[in-house]
This record gives C-alpha cells, structure tokens and sequence, in this order.
C-alpha cells in the first residue's frame, strides 16, 4: 500500500516533466485508474467479494503499471511542469486518500482480506 504511494508520487514528478498532451494524458488516466482500483476495494464487504474483486484489481494493476510504463518515457518543460502539478495535484492527493482509506479499511479487517486479495495487493506493491 504504501509503496503504491511512494509509485504514484514518483509518477507525478516524471509526468511533470512531460510534454502537454502526453503529460495531462498520463496523469488523467493514471488518476482515472487509482480511482477505478478505489471503486473496487469500496465494493469488498465480506469474503465472497473479496475473492471476487482480486482478478478485477489485478487487471487494473497491470493498466496502472502500463501507464507508470508511459509515464517514464515523457518529457517536458519546468513550465508545463509546474502547469500540471496545479492542475491535478488535489484530484491525485484526493485519489491517493481514498485508495489508502480503502486499503486501511480492508487491511483492518481479517475477514476481507482473502488470500486470493493479498495476491492482488501483492501485485500493487510490485509496481514499478
């Protein structure tokens, strides 16, 4: 979970240093995925879900990593930099509490936290 973080700020910063269009693509879609992966930890309220919600959070870790992939290869000025961390810095940081919210909620609970979703977190602590 917390490794999830430390991804999602080093993220930020390659994009930062992005080109417009590329940059503000990532980001949005990174975003977009961070809350896609929230939306499914919201939907785990007891075993059955959670087994059923790990293929789904395995799947949108790959898309996350694919776009951590892209992310690596943007480049940029200082200027749209620094446009694009006050464009999106609250809808990440906003993004960024509520995956770690969910996280600690579920993480909190034995019963939610199925072998077959620790592989799933698992998988969210290897992004790279």
């Amino acid at each position: 979970m917390r490794k999830l973080s430390l991804v999602a700020i080093m993220s930020l910063s390659f994009l930062m240093a992005g080109c417009k269009s590329d940059a503000e693509t990532v980001i949005s879609d990174m975003i977009s995925k961070m809350n896609e992966i929230t939306a499914v930890l919201k939907s785990i309220t007891d075993a059955n879900s959670s087994k059923a919600a790990a293929p789904k959070l395995k799947g949108l870790v790959d898309d996350l990593q694919k776009i951590k992939n892209k992310a690596d290869t943007v480049k940029g000025t200082k200027a749209e930099s620094d446009r694009l961390q006050a464009k999106y810095e609250k809808q990440l940081t906003d993004a960024m509490t509520a995956f770690q919210a969910e996280s600690m909620r579920i993480a909190t609970n034995p019963s939610l936290m199925t072998p077959e979703l620790q592989g799933a977190f698992q998988s969210m602590s290897m992004l790279k």
